[in-house]
C-alpha cells in the first residue's frame, strides 16, 4: 500500500520492487510462506491498479491477484490469517466489481463506511492484538459525521445545483454538470446535418463573428438561447471568482466543439475536451500559456481518445455491470492518462489541472462500465440511504459544577429555538447522558472536565452540545438521543 500511496501523490516510485515478491510466476508476501493471505493479495491488487503503460510487473501482479481473489470469493473463502475484520468480503467484492478507473470518490467512501470495523478489528500474530492508530471508533465516527454533512448538502442541492460539497470547487462542478447536460441535449434533439449547420451558424452570429439568415424551429431556438445564456453565465462567474476575463476562451471552446460536431455528426469525439476545458477555465489555475504547452495538449489528446472509446464501448455493450474490463486499447490509454496525471514534472501544468483530466475520464469510465440499474442503485446509496447516518441538531448547553461536591453533580439546561429542553436539573456524572425516564444513552463520565470534543452516534438523531464547564472552557459533548426523550417546555 505504500507504493500505491506514493504513486497517487505524485512521487517517483519504481514498480521493480515487486520483483522481490515474485517467484515462478506467483507473488508472495514474504519468503517461505506456506499459503497466500487474502489481505496480502488484496493490497497487491490495489497497488497494481495505479500501473502505468508498459509496466509488465504490475500487469502480472494485477492478473495474479485478481484471479486469486476471484477464486476465493467464488469458494466463499475471503477470510484472512492476519486479521479478523468486519467486512473483508465486502471490501474485496467492491474492488473486483468496480474497477479503480470507475470508482468515484463518494461511492467508494459510502461503501467503505459500512466495511470499516473500527476498534472491533483484531490483528493476528503470536497473540491477538489491536492497532488503535489504524482501527478505532473515533475515525469511524468522524467519517460518518463528515459523510452525513456531505450527504445533507448533496440532497439539499439535488433540485437546484448551485453549490456542491467542497465549496471551493463548486464553480467547476456546476460548469461540468451544465456542460454535460447541454452536450447530451444537443445530441438528443439535433440530429440532421442541415439543422446542425444552422445551429452553429446562428451561434457564431450571436457572438458577432458572422451573419446568418438561417432559421430554426422554436425548440431549437430555445436550445440556442439556453446555450448562449449558459456561456454568458459561466463567463461572468469566471470573472467574479478569479477577476480574469476569459470569456473569449470559453466561446472558442464551444465554437471548436460545435464546428467538430457540425462536421462529424453525433460522434462526439471532442466531448471530453469541451468538458475538461471548461472545468479548467473555471478552476482559476488555467492560463493562456497552457494552449501552447505540449504536455497539456497530450493530456487533451489522450483524454479525448479514452472518453470517445468509452462512449463507443458504452453504446455496444450490454447495459449491465460486469467484472470484465473494457477494451485493450481503452485500458492502455487509461494507463497512459494515469501516468500523465499523477507524475510530478516541471512541465508547467498545475496538478489540479492534470487531475481534472483523470477525473473526467473516470466519470466516463463509470458511465460506460456500469449499467443504468447499477448507477441508479449507487445514486440511491450515496445520496438517499440514511440508515447508518444521523440528523445533526446543535444545542447550546450550560454546565456548572456543584460548589459543595466539585465534579460530582452537574446542573445544565440546554436550549433550542422551540424552547427550553430540560433533562434533569442535577445529575451525578455517571448519570450524564440519561434521559428523564432513566434510559442510558451515553458513556459514563467520571470527570466531565476531561471531556473535550467527544461525540457518539447511536440513534438516527445526533445531538451536539456546545457547553461551558466550571472553568468556562468551551466543551463539545454529544448524546445520541431523540427528541421524544427530552422534556420540551416552551
Amino acid at each position: 500500500m505504500g507504493f500505491r500511496l506514493l504513486r497517487l501523490h505524485g512521487h517517483q516510485v519504481s514498480p521493480n520492487v515487486f520483483e522481490n515478491f515474485k517467484k515462478n510466476g506467483e507473488f508472495f508476501c514474504f519468503s517461505g510462506q506456506s499459503n497466500q493471505a487474502v489481505t496480502g493479495m488484496f493490497n497487491l491488487f490495489r497497488a497494481s491498479q495505479v500501473l502505468f503503460q508498459g509496466e509488465k510487473i504490475l500487469e502480472d501482479a494485477k492478473n495474479f491477484s485478481a484471479k486469486f481473489l476471484t477464486e476465493k470469493r467464488a469458494a466463499n473463502e475471503l477470510l484472512d490469517k492476519w486479521i479478523i475484520t468486519k467486512d473483508l468480503p465486502g471490501e474485496v467484492g467492491y474492488a473486483l466489481d468496480v474497477p479503480w478507473y470507475a470508482s468515484l470518490p463518494r461511492l467508494e467512501t459510502r461503501f467503505y463506511l459500512e466495511q470499516y470495523g473500527g476498534s472491533s478489528d483484531v490483528w493476528i500474530g503470536k497473540t491477538l492484538y489491536r492497532m488503535p492508530y489504524v482501527n478505532n471508533d473515533v475515525y469511524l465516527e468522524l467519517a460518518k459525521l463528515d459523510y452525513s454533512n456531505c450527504q445533507a448538502v448533496h440532497c439539499a442541492e439535488w433540485e437546484n445545483i448551485q453549490s456542491i460539497f467542497e465549496p471551493e470547487r463548486s464553480p467547476e462542478r456546476l460548469a461540468w454538470a451544465k456542460t454535460a447536460a447541454l452536450l447530451d441535449t444537443l445530441r438528443s434533439y439535433i440530429k440532421d446535418q442541415q439543422t446542425r449547420t444552422a445551429f452553429v451558424d446562428l451561434f457564431d452570429n450571436s457572438l458577432g463573428h458572422n451573419y446568418s439568415n438561417k432559421q430554426l424551429n422554436k425548440r431549437e431556438e430555445e436550445l440556442l438561447e439556453i446555450l448562449l445564456t449558459n456561456v454568458n453565465y459561466l463567463g461572468f462567474e469566471m470573472f467574479r471568482s478569479h477577476g480574469q476575463e476569459f470569456s473569449h476562451y470559453l466561446n472558442q471552446t464551444w465554437q471548436g466543439w460545435l464546428s467538430s460536431w457540425q462536421n462529424e455528426g453525433n460522434s462526439f469525439e471532442r466531448e471530453a475536451e469541451v468538458i475538461v476545458q471548461i472545468i479548467n477555465l473555471m478552476s482559476g489555475y488555467w492560463s493562456e500559456e497552457l494552449l501552447l504547452n505540449p504536455e497539456y495538449e497530450r493530456l487533451l489528446q489522450v483524454t479525448n481518445r479514452v472518453c470517445h472509446g468509452l462512449r463507443n464501448y458504452q453504446s455496444t455493450k450490454d447495459n449491465l455491470c460486469t467484472t470484465s474490463t473494457t477494451t485493450p486499447q481503452i485500458e492502455s490509454d487509461m494507463q497512459q492518462l494515469v501516468q500523465l496525471a499523477l507524475q510530478n514534472s516541471s512541465d508547467g501544468v498545475h496538478p489540479n489541472i492534470k487531475n481534472s483530466f483523470l477525473t473526467v475520464a473516470k466519470g466516463f469510465y463509470y458511465a460506460a462500465y456500469c449499467g443504468p440499474e447499477t448507477i441508479n442503485s449507487h445514486i440511491d446509496k450515496v445520496l438517499f440511504q440514511k440508515g447508518m447516518f444521523f440528523k445533526v441538531v446543535y444545542l447550546p448547553l450550560h454546565i456548572r459544577a456543584s460548589p459543595h461536591k466539585p465534579n460530582k453533580y452537574i446542573s445544565y439546561t440546554p436550549r433550542i429555538k422551540a424552547g427550553n429542553v430540560r433533562l434533569h436539573n442535577t445529575l451525578p456524572p455517571h448519570m450524564l447522558g440519561r434521559t428523564n425516564n432513566g434510559q442510558d444513552i451515553g458513556e459514563k463520565y467520571k470527570d466531565l472536565t476531561n471531556v473535550t470534543n467527544r461525540f457518539f452516534l447511536k440513534d438516527k438523531t445526533f445531538f451536539m452540545f456546545s457547553s461551558f464547564s466550571n472553568s468556562t472552557s468551551l466543551r463539545n459533548l454529544a448524546f445520541p438521543i431523540s427528541k421524544k426523550d427530552l422534556d420540551v417546555k416552551s
